[in-house]
């Protein structure tokens, strides 16, 4: 026996009000499951297309609550009507494949993708908000700023995490410096680490690899740049209290762990620290490039 049915009333047979997420296209009710009228799942068993719908469901509604997020609000939403929230949530809950299926009942599947419906339903509504200044400036635009950056250049000893350059990098285009230099072991583009934390900005940058930090400070020197070693020393100047000079400047920041070389460091015209008032005397490098270069520049 096989009988049509409107959008309406499978949505009380589905004893869900937010089955307009899921049911979006006209659908067949029979004995056994629900089939739907599309090519893509025409091969799909419908007791297992049907089947663990409503656990599904429970289980993504609890992972989407738990981080604070209400599901009733894709459906009540009118900026998230067809966007890509919708979709993953439809898709997780009604899958369109066997390979679907298994990836949904996988432990913890619905606490992963709760995290991506709640970051993309965020990113919707950002970008259909006009005020949020959250997209990138266009080169056209930068050229009408006719800001001149200051000539600052970062300098890279043996950095562990491709993650820290990444983002050492992103902070240093976004200052407007000209060069990121990686010394020794440090990861430098394309490594896949540094290219995801650096969100594009290394093409914007230059950023180049010389084998000795110590090399690559004495040729900075050489050609009349000053040379900052951002280190904690006893003889170290707070960043706070010393002039930047108005001639090119590096800044040379150390490893995660056992920081700058101390060959480097007596190479520098000067060692220079962020001031830190709690337990811990530096902070995470990534994070100490940031303050230091805003600083500065």
């Amino acid at each position: 026996i096989m009988l049509s049915l409107s959008l309406s009333s499978l949505c009380l047979v589905s004893g869900y009000r937010g089955a307009t997420l899921i049911f979006q296209q006209n659908y067949r009710f029979r004995l056994g499951g629900v089939v739907r009228l599309s090519r893509s799942t025409a091969t799909f068993d419908d007791s297992l297309y049907v089947d663990g719908y409503e656990k599904r469901r429970a289980l993504l509604d609890e992972a989407l609550n738990t981080i604070g997020f209400d599901s009733n609000q894709l459906y009540n939403d009118t900026r998230l009507a067809g966007s890509a929230a919708v979709r993953t949530y439809r898709s997780f809950v009604l899958p369109k494949s066997r390979k679907a299926l298994a990836m949904a009942n996988q432990p913890q599947r619905a606490t992963t993708v709760a995290a991506q419906i709640a970051f993309m339903t965020r990113e919707t509504v950002a970008n259909q908000s006009e005020w949020l200044r959250n997209r990138d400036r266009n080169l056209n635009t930068l050229d009408e700023m006719k800001r001149q950056p200051y000539e600052l250049t970062i300098i890279l000893d043996a950095i562990r995490s491709g993650e820290n350059v990444g983002s050492i990098i992103r902070t240093a285009e976004t200052a407007g410096a000209v060069r990121v230099l990686a010394c020794g072991t440090t990861p430098f583009p394309p490594t896949p680490s540094v290219i995801k934390a650096a969100c594009r900005s290394a093409d914007y940058i230059a950023c180049d690899h010389i084998p000795s930090a110590v090399d690559a400070v004495i040729q900075l020197q050489a050609k009349g740049v000053v040379v900052w070693a951002l280190e904690t020393t006893e003889n170290a100047v707070s960043l706070h209290d010393i002039q930047v000079p108005k001639a090119p400047l590096a800044i040379v920041l150390g490893n995660e762990l056992v920081g700058i070389s101390p060959d480097v460091i007596q190479r520098c015209n000067q060692t220079v620290l962020i001031p830190t008032f709690g337990i811990k005397n530096s902070m995470n490098v990534a994070a100490a490039a940031a303050v230091t270069t805003f600083e500065i520049v």
